[in-house]
């Protein structure tokens, strides 16, 4: 568009303030088209990883799981488990429904708890606290969402608020707190490791 409202002869007469000014639209122009290259290869980057997170192996079976939120206030740590303990048997009742869980946060839904990791009869490595994300679950919990135990066994209805807590953790904790060891049995955070 300014090729086409530029006076040849007078630019001609004025001779490098001409050259200058077709030099700056010059520059624009690869740097415009540079930028646009930049974005280009970013989106098929952006693109590339969004293809390669959708195939991405999460152990978790996502075809016919329904995932709902419940809001509710509890008077504490009892209530909270009635109140699952009966979701769960209802949920358990209605046809066509193989296993019901319950977990104090969604499977890869961006929000955990995150605690501080003190295992039995280990120092810690780096000197300083280790931390952990948590994920409180219930009910048929790894079965609704086809995740297979390795070893051990999944938190069940032995588990009361009277027993001793159960824990089970994933490949990734067992590789960094008890590489080449068996966990089963030992104690992180007062809790015992069953699976």
């Amino acid at each position: 568009m300014r090729s086409t409202r530029v006076d040849l002869t007078r630019d001609l007469r004025e001779g490098e303030r001409a050259g200058a000014r077709l030099g700056l639209g010059r520059a624009l122009i690869v740097a415009q088209v540079a930028l646009s290259l930049v974005l280009l290869v970013g989106a098929g980057l952006f693109l590339r990883t969004l293809r390669n997170l959708t195939g991405a192996d999460t152990g978790l079976t996502a075809g016919d799981v329904h995932l709902f939120k419940v809001h509710a206030i509890a008077s504490g740590k009892a209530d909270s488990l009635n109140l699952s303990r009966r979701l769960v048997e209802r949920f358990r009742a209605l046809p066509g429904v193989d296993a019901v869980g319950v977990s104090a946060h969604q499977p890869l839904g961006g929000t955990t708890d995150r605690t501080s990791v003190k295992i039995e009869g280990r120092e810690s490595a780096s000197g300083g606290d280790e931390f952990a994300y948590v994920n409180r679950v219930g009910g048929d919990f790894f079965a609704a969402l086809g995740i297979a135990m390795r070893a051990g066994r999944v938190i069940g209805p032995q588990d009361d608020v009277g027993a001793p807590p159960p824990v089970v953790i994933n490949e990734a904790f067992r590789r960094v707190y008890f590489p080449g060891q068996d966990p089963l049995g030992r104690r992180v955070n007062d809790a015992q490791v069953v699976g």
